[in-house]
């Protein structure tokens, strides 16, 4: 679930006068050995383009498209943030509300001389938790986060002892993001993906947005690879889902990001306050979001073979998602390019 430095962008290879679906193919072409597949997203404006590249799996050589299914590791904390958001707008709970009131009393979360974690802290990356718990430790190396119980993070989070205050200092943090899922889960009395499905992926028409793959979604799965391009691992990640655990298709990831672009829905407001800017930094985040320099809002995320890139730009009303099932970078730079790329003429094509 690492959240990976933005790699050096190069000359962008678009010409003046490329289609939108052209100069896609460009960008993507000039990196397509890296990887085994991709499915890409792109909206701008009104213009929607959805393709995929490569192959599902190395052999038979079968070609992704945009419902293929990938597992998006971090973007997930995005979706955490959203669901934040929404139960804030309610009144279910409040950003400033201490996580504490959240949990069992048998829990015991840490305080720096009486400043204690909020919900904000926690989707902000300022809780002052580590990036992972140390009593973390696998059975299995292939599916790591499988054997992680709740029980383990509630003894993990009653014993640390919280180096700074919270809100002051960012620290990246997987754990963090899990713990405010699995809290907000709580408080709505659901499970996080029945949360997530009820409030999210339901009302966008996400119909293969969830946590746990359903028979249509694990025929439809993209095979994980490693950097290598070596048969990789599926992830299952119950207790963190929060963190790292959705699985999702190009076409429903699009869709979330152009409900971003798009202020005529029931999510308009929520979706608005997590874009905002809740920590100055830096670096500077919303809700879940990382704030670019640029102003775009994105998020990265990996697991044992897949890689996922989303973004958005909402000055220029364009939005970016790339799904490959090899777990390395490339996505984030493609991402990027496709995010800055100039202009290209009002062509749709959509597959």
């Amino acid at each position: 679930m690492r959240t990976l430095a933005l790699l050096f962008l190069a000359a962008l290879p678009v010409q003046a006068g490329d289609s939108l679906e052209t100069a896609v193919d460009r960008l993507v072409h000039a990196r397509r050995g890296a990887v085994v597949g991709m499915s890409v997203g792109v909206a701008h404006g009104d213009r929607v383009l959805l393709k995929g590249y490569g192959r599902v799996k190395l052999d038979p050589d079968v070609k992704p498209d945009a419902d293929s299914v990938y597992e998006i590791g971090s973007v997930s904390k995005v979706f955490t943030g959203v669901l934040l958001a929404i139960l804030a707008g309610d009144g279910t709970v409040r950003l400033d509300q201490p996580v504490q009131e959240l949990l069992p009393d048998s829990v015991k979360v840490p305080a720096f001389n009486e400043r204690r974690i909020t919900l904000l802290d926690l989707t902000t990356h300022t809780a002052a938790l580590p990036r992972m718990p140390t009593n973390f430790a696998p059975e299995d190396s292939t599916n790591p986060y499988a054997d992680y119980s709740v029980e383990r993070m509630y003894a993990f989070v009653s014993a640390w002892k919280l180096p700074y205050a919270p809100g002051s200092k960012y620290l990246y943090s997987n754990l963090g993001a899990g713990f405010l899922g699995h809290a907000l889960a709580r408080r709505a009395k659901k499970s996080y993906e029945g949360l997530l499905v009820a409030r999210i992926a339901d009302p966008l028409g996400m119909k293969s947005t969830r946590i746990t793959l359903t028979d249509d979604m694990r025929r439809r799965l993209a095979a994980p690879h490693k950097r290598s391009l070596e048969p990789g691992h599926t992830w299952d990640i119950p207790t963190l889902a929060g963190a790292g655990g959705i699985r999702s298709t190009a076409r429903d990831m699009l869709a979330f990001l152009r409900a971003n672009l798009s202020g005529k829905h029931a999510l308009a407001e929520p979706l608005a306050l997590a874009r905002k800017v809740h920590f100055t930094g830096p670096p500077r985040l919303g809700l879940g979001w990382h704030i670019g320099q640029d102003g775009s809002r994105w998020h990265n995320g990996q697991t044992g073979g897949y890689h996922a890139f989303a973004a958005i730009d909402t000055k220029r009303r364009r939005a970016v998602v790339i799904l490959s099932n090899t777990a390395n970078g490339v996505p984030d730079v493609l991402g990027r390019q496709i995010l800055a790329m100039p202009a290209v003429q009002p062509v749709e094509r959509a597959k």
